[in-house]
């Protein structure tokens, strides 16, 4: 019910905390399907023993919680709960969300698969999935070996809109940039009909391993959404690398690589008056929209 969300921090924008996933070791984890992922909720997060300590820990309290306000582009969840001490949810993503409910929704309901990279909490996933994808797979460096936030959040929104079965095409999965080959990715490989990003750079060296992931997960024809803040190091990189020719190699924070072969076919501004971000010069978003052409090789 409504009267639920009442006392639920709604902050407009990000506290600024660094992003964190628990670091608890995975003792008696759910167990993981390198190949397809894990269903968020296909067995139990927690034990006997965690759940009987969860009131005593204050772990459902409404301080660790926070509302997120799409903007009014969607009738049917205008807001969603997410952990906020879990796990940071950026700007981008943020943005990004919104995005997908409004402009991106075509997008988003006429694809099978959508992939997120970096996902953490997942706030892009879960918008895809409300906007209606077929299966939303996050992934991340989880180092829990699952996606904590991402879970907890689900769980939340389950209970509170009384809907046991919302977001069931969202699951999550552990994810290296730095170790991708089609191998590794198994399913996934060659099958994303849409790549989300967000906030993913951070490091100039970095560029280069998520572009490649991007090429390895795409079909023939698929697309990338790219969402960041302009200015990030290495942005500029990930960019050259992302659009080069595969035959033609790229000399990226002092490592030789080859191009990606994706075509820009957008770029934009991101910005929410009622969130309140990408609303100055300091704070200014884009989004970039790429395609993976057919007769592109990865």
């Amino acid at each position: 019910s409504s009267s639920s969300r009442v006392p639920l921090l709604r902050s407009p924008r990000p506290d600024g905390c660094a992003m964190r996933e628990s670091e608890v070791a995975p003792d008696g984890q759910d167990a993981f399907d390198e190949e397809g992922g894990v269903d968020l909720f296909a067995a139990p997060v927690r034990s006997a023993e965690d759940d009987a300590g969860m009131e005593e820990e204050g772990e459902d309290d409404d301080a660790q919680w926070e509302v997120v306000r799409w903007a009014p582009t969607d009738e049917v969840m205008p807001e969603v709960i997410i952990h906020r001490q879990l796990a940071q949810c950026w700007a981008s993503a943020r943005l990004l969300a919104e995005w997908l409910l409004g402009p991106g929704r075509e997008m988003a309901s006429s694809s099978a698969l959508i992939v997120e990279l970096g996902a953490s909490l997942g706030l892009p996933s879960l918008a895809a999935s409300a906007a209606g994808a077929g299966r939303c797979v996050a992934t991340d460096l989880y180092v829990a070996g699952r996606a904590e936030a991402l879970r907890a959040t689900v769980a939340k929104n389950r209970r509170v809109n009384e809907n046991p079965t919302l977001f069931d095409n969202v699951s999550d999965r552990r994810l290296d940039w730095n170790k991708t080959s089609a191998e590794t990715l198994g399913e996934l490989s060659g099958a994303a009909d849409v790549v989300l990003c967000a906030d993913v750079i951070y490091d100039s060296k970095a560029g280069p391993a998520i572009a490649r992931t991007v090429a390895l997960l795409l079909r023939p024809g698929g697309t990338l959404v790219f969402a960041s803040r302009y200015g990030r190091r290495g942005l500029d990189a990930f960019l050259e690398v992302a659009v080069a020719s595969p035959d033609t190699s790229v000399d990226c924070a002092g490592s030789i690589v080859a191009g990606c072969g994706l075509v820009v076919r957008q770029e934009t501004h991101l910005l929410s008056d009622v969130m309140g971000l990408g609303l100055t010069e300091e704070d200014k978003h884009g989004l970039w929209i790429m395609e993976k052409l057919p007769t592109t090789s990865s």
